[in-house]
């Protein structure tokens, strides 16, 4: 690691390469790194059942986001705004949001208001509970920044306040709007782990696994299966599958039947990964920091 500190990565252009750089030579980031592991562990541990179910992959995660953009916005949420917001990021299907609103009003996270319109045309009401999933996440997220980044702290203190989170959820839809190349990159190694149910989280807990002192973010694991499977909230025969995949797709290797060595390229594009969003959770702080206070 090198000696740039806060000061460096904060100087430079948003999002840029070099800013990238600056933050993975920073000595904080690997700490920054493991904290946000475990804070999203520990979220997705906290949630419902129902709230599980709408955010359990990638492409409902993102219709949860999405929909949460929507309703910050002057217009309002409406079905039909959500399925034009996911045609037009290549998210899902319109069956598929359909399916993902019918789900959220009859778990009670949303309303639909009577009314002459279709319904698909009226402005969904939009519950506490289906906001706190984001809004606890950001928390988390913002907590892990602050490793990095002290000054940003105050902003998870203040993303339970109305105006700042929907000021921090308009930030993240003008982001995916400018540098949708930033977040969408399936080919990528992480792309893998983030496209497969659960994936993410198992790469996530065996981060936390490694020993000390090693020379790149991933080096070697333990492989607990029933522990990562009850930590990723998925099934054993899923960890199993994931990890095999992965081994075919030159990400892993086994070393023994309960130990992996990870590719250099994977660690390499975690480390990618996570200086994206710390950069970006930074510049979501300012938005937050910048909203009128309650």
């Amino acid at each position: 690691m090198g000696e740039r500190g806060f000061e460096d990565w904060e100087a430079l252009p948003p999002l840029s390469p070099a800013a990238f750089e600056a933050l993975r030579s920073d000595p904080r980031f690997r700490e920054a790194c493991e904290t946000a592991a475990r804070a999203a562990i520990s979220h997705f541990a906290r949630q419902d059942p129902a709230t599980r179910w709408l955010t359990k992959d990638l492409g409902r995660f993102s219709l949860h986001l999405a929909a949460l953009i929507l309703a910050a916005e002057p217009e309002g949420l409406t079905v039909s705004a959500l399925a034009a917001a996911a045609k037009a990021n290549g998210t899902c299907s319109r069956g598929r949001v359909l399916a993902f609103v019918d789900y959220a009003l009859r778990a009670g996270f949303l309303g639909l208001p009577a009314g002459e319109m279709a319904w698909t045309q009226r402005r969904l009401v939009v519950h506490e509970g289906f906001r706190r999933y984001f809004l606890d996440r950001m928390r988390s997220d913002l907590t892990a920044l602050a490793v990095v980044a002290p000054r940003t702290a105050a902003a998870a203190d203040r993303v339970s306040e109305i105006p700042a989170f929907d000021a921090g959820l308009r930030f993240m839809g003008l982001l995916a709007q400018a540098r949708g190349d930033l977040f969408k990159n399936p080919e990528v190694p992480v792309g893998f782990f983030l496209t497969r149910d659960g994936a993410f989280r198992i790469l996530q807990y065996l981060l936390l696994q490694q020993p000390p002192g090693r020379e790149r973010l991933l080096e070697t694991a333990q492989v607990d299966r029933s522990e990562i499977a009850r930590a990723a909230g998925v099934s054993r025969p899923h960890v199993n599958r994931v990890l095999h995949e992965a081994a075919v797709a030159g990400l892993i290797a086994w070393l023994t039947p309960r130990r992996i060595q990870f590719a250099p390229e994977l660690s390499q594009d975690l480390e990618r990964h996570y200086a994206f969003s710390l950069q970006a959770l930074r510049l979501l702080a300012l938005q937050i920091q910048a909203a009128p206070a309650t």
